[in-house]
């Protein structure tokens, strides 16, 4: 009798099976996502009928979504604009201005691969520093 929770290699291992943990798994992420953008719909919409009755100001209104008062007004003015796809974080998707070059990058994993394996981290950048002109700021 097979013992409870013993892994089979051929059951668990195979390539279809890690593509569907991985299919499960990215839909259970975007799931999360939609869930919580719904969350901040609904209290943005809550916040801002409050605030346009006049029963909370714009501090406490934006303390009820985690946020600074200028930063429910600016969200106001976006949602008057836009509507709710106004109140979307603008930064996600883009690639961070101090993001190096892929070349650096590949040159900095070449030397660690190559010559410097067992360094801890901080000595492996002074090494970088100093004896290759590596520049991250």
């Amino acid at each position: 009798m097979p013992v409870l929770g013993a892994r089979h290699p051929s059951r668990f291992r195979s390539a279809s099976n890690v593509r569907l943990v991985r299919r499960l798994f990215l839909g259970w992420h975007m799931r999360r996502k939609m869930a919580l953008w719904g969350i901040l719909v609904t209290r943005f919409d809550d916040a801002l009928e409050r605030f346009r009755r006049r029963s909370i100001g714009a501090e406490e209104a934006g303390e009820l979504l985690g946020a600074s008062g200028r930063q429910f007004r600016r969200l106001c003015m976006r949602f008057d604009d836009e509507g709710a796809e106004g109140l979307r974080d603008r930064r996600l998707g883009r690639v961070s201005p101090r993001r190096s070059d892929a070349s650096e990058i590949s040159r900095m994993w070449g030397l660690y691969r190559d010559r410097y394996r067992d360094f801890t981290v901080e000595h492996f950048h002074e090494v970088l520093v100093a004896e290759h002109n590596y520049k991250l700021c």
